[in-house]
Formats: C-alpha cells, sequence, structure tokens
C-alpha cells in the first residue's frame, strides 16, 4: 500500500488502529514480564504504562516497572567514578 492509502485506511478506522497499538504494546509488555523475560513476572511488585500520540500522530510509551529485590543506587558509591 502507499503512504496515502495506509493514512486514508487509518483516518477511516481509528478505534481499530489504536485497538491494535493497544494489543501490540501489551504483547510486548507480556514478553518482557513472562517467567523467561528480563523481568521475572514473581518479582514485578508494581508497573505503570502511559500511551501517548504526538501532534502527527505516532504512538508511544511510557513504562515504568518496580521489581522486587532491584539494586538501589548509591550516588556516594566510588565504584561508579
Amino acid at each position: 500500500l502507499s503512504l496515502e492509502e495506509k493514512t486514508s485506511l487509518i483516518r477511516e478506522d481509528p478505534v481499530t488502529v489504536v485497538r491494535y497499538i493497544e494489543n501490540r504494546f501489551n504483547s510486548i509488555f507480556n514478553i518482557l514480564c513472562n517467567n523467561n523475560g528480563p523481568f521475572d513476572k514473581h518479582n514485578v511488585i508494581e508497573y505503570f504504562q502511559r500511551r501517548e500520540f504526538q501532534a502527527r500522530g505516532s504512538v508511544h510509551s511510557h513504562n515504568l516497572i518496580y521489581n522486587k529485590d532491584a539494586p538501589i543506587y548509591d550516588d556516594n558509591d566510588s565504584r561508579s567514578e
């Protein structure tokens, strides 16, 4: 499809587009937080997700994941210098 055709389809059915995007982001999040992912689902204490659409329609997501037993950052630690 050309860019004009894609844009036309998106404008005709924005609800389907948003549902697709939401499903896509949730699938990625589930992969990250499953037992074999980088964040074990048993270690995830809490999470926050926010979707934003820029003026030209680009969607992006902000995610914050709290993990049990995560290392604590110490800005006085001499090893970081």
